[in-house]
């Protein structure tokens, strides 16, 4: 097996790994009607809390509910599993200021992803004013990926939010993904591999949509 194949499949296995773990929790709400008391009662009793908190705030309970399933699944320390619950819920209450409650719930959890991945709450809120009815799924989820393979945050925000100005379509926002994904495999710099990828991706003018001027764009001409 080659060093890229070898890669590849541990690539697979731990997608399959991130698959499984979302799955478990949710096949735990579906069978069991009280989900929550698989928690030592003192445990459960601050999940309820930040759920009951969540509510109020207008922010999504079911994430908070999946978070303390999941530990409680892996049998995490009781402190680790309130924290990581708290963790998403303040994520939320900061989605909320930079992108506002009107969102599904696939972009509620890329955004705090992409949020608990580093991405900072300003850099975040510019995809609010460019919005325009698009959805963030897609652009939010190859954010976070592109930063968790090494790209610097700042980097990998603002080639996302070029991308996102310019009118770029899921499609585009998966070939990237796709593509540097397959660079940094093969051993080039996450930066670099992102910063040669850019260059590939067509400008696609979309009506209403805001092209950066010229003057914005890197200029590697030698002076």
């Amino acid at each position: 097996m080659t060093l890229v194949s070898s890669r590849r499949s541990r690539v697979v296995i731990r997608a399959a790994a991130v698959l499984a773990a979302a799955v478990h929790p949710l096949a735990l709400v579906a069978q069991d009607p009280d989900p929550l008391s698989r928690l030592d009662p003192n445990t459960r009793f601050v999940v309820e809390v930040i759920i009951d908190s969540a509510r109020v705030a207008g922010v999504p309970t079911r994430p908070l509910l999946l978070k303390a399933l999941q530990g409680a699944a892996y049998h995490a320390d009781n402190k680790h599993i309130i924290a990581a619950v708290r963790s998403v819920f303040h994520a939320e209450l900061d989605v909320r200021v930079a992108l506002g409650s009107a969102l599904n719930e696939s972009e509620w959890a890329s955004a705090v992803s992409a949020l608990q991945s580093g991405v900072p709450l300003e850099a975040l809120a510019k995809f609010r004013g460019e919005r325009s009815g698009k959805p963030l799924t897609r652009a939010l989820v190859v954010l976070t990926d592109l930063i968790q393979r090494g790209v610097p945050v700042s980097e990998a925000s603002s080639a996302i939010m070029q991308l996102w100005q310019r009118g770029a379509g899921d499609g585009d926002f998966y070939g990237l993904w796709k593509n540097v994904e397959q660079d940094i495999l093969s051993g080039q710099n996450p930066g670099t591999a992102l910063e040669q990828r850019m260059r590939e991706i067509p400008v696609r003018v979309t009506p209403g949509t805001k092209i950066p001027p010229a003057s914005q764009e890197p200029n590697n001409s030698s002076s």
